[in-house]
């Protein structure tokens, strides 16, 4: 979803961006874009056979909503959001059935999510979050977090991953 430069850099696949100008995002509106996905999911499952979980990303996703598809189906970007992690965990599971599906949770923090239990209990049974932040401690930051509040009413899994960039003695 997000972190797709690599690919929507490339002219062949400025069409699936969801910003023209902004080779970030790929567009959930887009069928084409399901195509591209599961031929990358199968490549990548293909790579790993005896793997029992996958991690789809979706974190840092600035969707902007604006592809011209994405006219044709309003809905709220956190709709769209929930979809397109719907449709990919589809896609997965038709891919390699009863895989474990991980995906970052940064959007799901946000108070349009932790204060909506009808968004997040259409991701109830499809996959696992895994909590993450740029801080050097556990504590400082994962402690206070709402989320833990809210996740066990919808997940079975709840994962923590380091993601600090900023330390000094790294080896």
């Amino acid at each position: 979803f997000g972190h797709l430069e690599w690919i929507l850099k490339l002219d062949k696949f400025k069409s699936y961006r969801d910003h023209p100008n902004l080779p970030l995002v790929i567009s959930p509106c887009l069928n084409a874009t399901y195509v591209l996905l599961q031929d990358l999911l199968q490549q990548t499952l293909d790579m790993h056979p005896n793997s029992n979980k996958i991690h789809i990303g979706c974190d840092e996703v600035m969707l902007n909503n604006v592809h011209d598809e994405c006219y044709i189906k309003q809905m709220k970007k956190s709709e769209r959001y929930i979809d397109h992690i719907q449709c990919i965990v589809n896609i997965v599971h038709q891919i390699r059935p009863g895989i474990r599906v991980l995906i970052w949770d940064d959007i799901l923090r946000h108070d349009e999510f932790t204060k909506n239990d009808k968004l997040l209990n259409q991701l109830k049974g499809l996959v696992e979050p895994v909590s993450w932040n740029y801080v050097p401690t556990f504590h400082d930051y994962y402690k206070t977090l709402s989320a833990w509040k809210i996740y066990p009413k919808f997940f079975n899994n709840i994962w923590a991953a380091s993601a600090f960039k900023g330390g000094v003695d790294r080896f």
